[in-house]
């Protein structure tokens, strides 16, 4: 759109209207710290709000636009180009337009615009140019006004009478607005590089954060958003299903989406002092003739769990009449202030690197911002009620949500219990993995393969953009592959791991592509002609072909290779791009950037190693040899590594260190010509190997380290305690009973210790609230006596209860679940030996990290 043509033909007259207050002070606001994409939004705003008008007016605008032009670097280098806000709205009259210009001006509807023109647009135009000019339209007028605001000229001329005129408008029903700023601010100004800040950002993350900042108005109003002719795309989280949900021992299936609508109260207000106003009365401070408004304290939106955990993408937007004022707010969420006022983190606290995905978008319509709308006003109470709708009054954590007395069953907080961990992948925790035979557990899912299904859900690719191949990839990680089997992607079928058909659904399991490029269709790999459309599958040479064993280039006319004597097309199992087609990499054992100190002068620089875990059915066996790894030496170490071989499972030596040999042989083979000399012993694969464990980013967690060994005993018995006052809640009365003196006397330290009233002690063992901060040893006494209350998936996957009577006798099932208390009681009350134990050996942490990793790989 030229702007010099869009509304005007002829001048009709030119005047000057008076924009109080003095010149001077339009100059000093604009010193206001603000962000340049912040002063944009600010013009966007003032559009969205012209078409919100419209809409109250019974006049909706059907496709809204609003187009903007940003000047480029070299021009403003120059003290050239424009920056143009256009918008196709309801436009305004000369009145309306005088006022809105005005510093301070505030509409008497302030509940549901967002931009209003008044300070925030004095402010973010004066930051970006020197000089505004304002033109706009209505369609009923024959005329177009505009205004300009010269704030240099203003100064010097000590006036604030700024020049208006009447254009006629180029076509009869034209409406909407034009902002233009111009005259950039010179170096020594304090505005000076404002607008070329903004410039610097570059269109992709301009369009980027528009998109994410007007999102729901985009999604749903139909709003189109352009940043120099490219559209601002409509941002969109990526969530669970609504239908997905997980199991909790307390409260029952947890969805991944709460949706809400509420309106938490109804109040009048004066539109020109703001205040509440009872109905029928007027305004205590304004008097006689001044008006009210119903105002809604209305909540509404959804939070829930992102597809994928991340240290910094998470949280929840807050958005006010269409435009996100907090963008992926946390602080006032997931951090508690306790009655004493300290500040107590709930959320992300169990994952290390402080990984979250609880997001949302709430709409908080009614709850005033600051003059910049750069924040909510977090002392008013409407902000105060809605977070308390929306997080409820406790800390998330439920042994100190316990200790409020309150009954928190908010959003945010079920949410929590639901989703705060991410530890077990697969249906528990909902969470995409992968089952790893040498660990006997599911894996996460690399991060890279998180990176591809998200690319895909921004493309909306079907099965990415819904959650249907990331819920299978949850699912897998449930799956514990039968030995020498290898399950069928489509029907689920348990088949022989060597099977290229699956003899359940007759889907091709190992395959190729017909030869036929018409055809195409995926056939099993040995069979020699196409059931599909009956082309033959014996090639016909036309050109030479790759062994792809040796790499010998050989003749067409060769059935074997002429150097190996191996057969054409026969697969190397060891060929790298085999491998990767059935391996996944591994983020826990791979290395981004790997370097060592190397011995005397020679010197490394730092390469990537990518590890890979070879699939189920797939193994590194040629000529009836097997190894567990080899590696592919290019501008980057690819390892292949293949967990199921004998050296892992039943000679239990740790991938890690084989692959800290591989690495020091290949550092051999780089700096042979360093080894010589006095440091020929520090070169020895040993004395390399050791450097590179310390180096490695995994080195520290192969560490048989009795602190750290505590801690993971502490944190174990704390996941006990946490699930403790819903596990043994109807037995409560019965165990405070039961208690020893000596174990009540223990209790009742604890209580006061963690902050309880010493007056109260007695009345919080009555009401079971107690049961959370039992010491561990009296715990271990309980998991024996109410063993039922553990097992059968309520807190371990063991069957105790679930023991089919009809196949054993009652004595060999009453043997049976002895068995299973006794083997528990061991394994915790040696855990607890150790963590009592002043001075441990290596041996004995060795075994209780052992017995640690039993108890849980059991775990619900």
């Amino acid at each position: 759109m030229d702007v010099n043509e869009a509304y005007t033909k002829d001048d009709l007259s030119e005047e000057t209207v008076n924009v109080n207050p003095d010149p001077r002070i339009l100059v000093a606001i604009t010193n206001n710290p603000m962000k340049p994409i912040d002063a944009l939004c600010e013009l966007i705003d003032n559009s969205i709000d012209s078409f919100i008008a419209a809409e109250r007016d019974g006049r909706p605008i059907p496709n809204p636009v609003i187009q903007i032009q940003l000047p480029r670097n070299s021009e403003i280098r120059n003290n050239e180009g424009v920056l143009l806000v256009i918008d196709n709205g309801i436009g305004m009259s000369l009145p309306q337009l005088v006022k809105a210009l005005k510093a301070g001006y505030t509409d008497k509807n302030p509940f549901d615009r967002l931009g209003l023109f008044g300070l925030g647009f004095n402010i973010s135009t004066g930051k970006l140019g020197k000089r505004t000019v304002v033109t706009s339209a209505r369609k009923e007028d024959s005329d177009s006004v505009e205004i300009t605001i010269d704030l240099e000229r203003m100064v010097n001329e000590n006036t604030y009478d700024v020049p208006k005129r009447l254009k006629q408008k180029t076509h009869p029903h034209q409406n909407g607005t034009i902002i233009k700023i111009d005259r950039w601010w010179e170096e020594g100004t304090q505005n000076a590089g404002f607008i070329a800040k903004l410039s610097k950002l570059g269109i992709p993350q301009i369009t980027s954060e528009i998109g994410r900042r007007y999102s729901t108005y985009i999604r749903h109003k139909n709003l189109k958003i352009f940043i120099n002719d490219t559209e601002c795309p409509a941002f969109e989280h990526c969530i669970w299903a609504d239908h997905r949900v997980v199991k909790h021992n307390r409260w029952g299936m947890i969805s991944a989406v709460y949706r809400f609508d509420k309106v938490l109260r109804i109040e009048r207000r004066c539109t020109k002092c703001f205040k509440p106003v009872i109905e029928g009365a007027m305004c205590e401070k304004c008097g006689p003739n001044t008006e009210s408004k119903t105002i809604e304290h209305r909540v509404y939106g959804w939070v829930g769990i992102q597809r994928f955990d991340d240290p910094n993408e998470y949280g929840v937007d807050l958005i006010r009449n269409g435009r996100v004022i907090r963008k992926s707010e946390k602080e006032s969420f997931f951090t508690w202030t306790d009655n004493l006022g300290y500040s107590i983190k709930d959320y992300p606290i169990d994952s290390g690197g402080g990984y979250g995905r609880i997001v949302g978008e709430v709409h908080l319509n009614h709850v005033p911002t600051d003059f910049l709308k750069q924040d909510f006003q977090k002392t008013s109470s409407e902000w105060e009620e809605a977070i308390r709708f929306l997080r409820g009054n406790t800390s998330l954590q439920p042994e100190k949500a316990a200790e409020s007395g309150e009954e928190n069953r908010s959003p945010i907080f079920m949410l929590y219990q639901g989703y705060r961990r991410v530890r077990d992948f697969g249906t528990k925790d909902m969470y995409m993995g992968y089952w790893e035979p040498s660990a006997e557990k599911a894996k996460r899912i690399p991060r890279e393969i998180e990176r591809e299904y998200y690319q895909k859900f921004q493309e909306k690719v079907q099965g990415y953009y819904d959650d249907e191949n990331w819920w299978k990839l949850v699912e897998d990680a449930d799956k514990k592959p039968t030995d020498d089997t290898v399950e069928c992607p489509d029907c689920g079928f348990q088949c022989v791991s060597t099977s290229e058909v699956c003899p359940e659904c007759k889907g091709v399991l190992i395959g190729k592509a017909c030869l036929n490029s018409q055809c195409g269709n995926l056939i099993p790999r040995s069979t020699t002609e196409c059931s599909h459309c009956g082309t033959s599958q014996v090639p016909t040479p036309v050109e030479p072909w790759q062994c792809s064993f040796c790499a010998r280039k050989n003749p067409p006319e060769a059935t074997v290779c002429r150097n190996c004597h191996r057969e054409q097309g026969e697969q190397n199992p060891f060929n790298k791009e085999h491998l990767l087609e059935n391996s996944i990499k591994s983020d826990e054992l791979s290395i981004q950037t790997f370097a060592i100190n190397l011995p005397g002068s020679a010197s490394m620089a730092t390469t990537a190693v990518n590890v890979y875990t070879l699939k189920h059915g797939t193994g590194l066996e040629r000529e009836g040899k097997t190894t567990p790894l080899i590696i592919h030496k290019t501008e980057t170490l690819n390892i292949f590594i293949d967990t199921k071989h004998p050296i892992f499972t039943k000679y239990q030596v740790r991938a890690q260190d084989v692959i800290a040999v591989e690495l020091a042989k290949w550092i051999q083979d780089q700096n042979s010509r360093h080894m010589s000399g006095d440091s020929m012993h520090l070169w020895s694969i040993s004395s390399l190997y050791w450097e590179i464990i310390r180096a490695a980013h995994w080195g520290a967690g192969l560490a048989i380290d009795a602190n750290e060994t505590r801690n993971r005993i502490e944190a174990f018995f704390k996941r006990i305690k946490e699930e403790l006052p819903y596990l043994l809640e109807s037995e409560s009365e019965d165990i405070q009973n039961n208690m020893l003196p000596e174990e009540k006397h223990e209790l009742a330290l604890t209580l006061v210790s963690n902050g309880f009233d010493p007056s109260q002690i007695t009345k919080v063992i009555e009401e079971g609230k107690f049961l959370g901060y039992l010491s561990n040893r009296l715990i271990v006494k309980l998991i024996v006596q109410y063993a039922e209350k553990f097992f059968d998936g309520k807190f371990w996957t063991d069957s105790y209860l679930n023991i089919d009577l009809n196949v054993f006798a009652q004595s060999t099932v009453t043997e049976i679940r002895n068995h299973i208390k006794n083997k528990y009681r061991n394994f915790l009350e040696d855990i607890l030996g150790y963590y009592e134990n002043r001075n441990p050996d290596e041996g004995y942490t060795k075994r209780v990290n052992q017995t640690l990793e039993l108890l849980s790989k059991k775990l619900i």
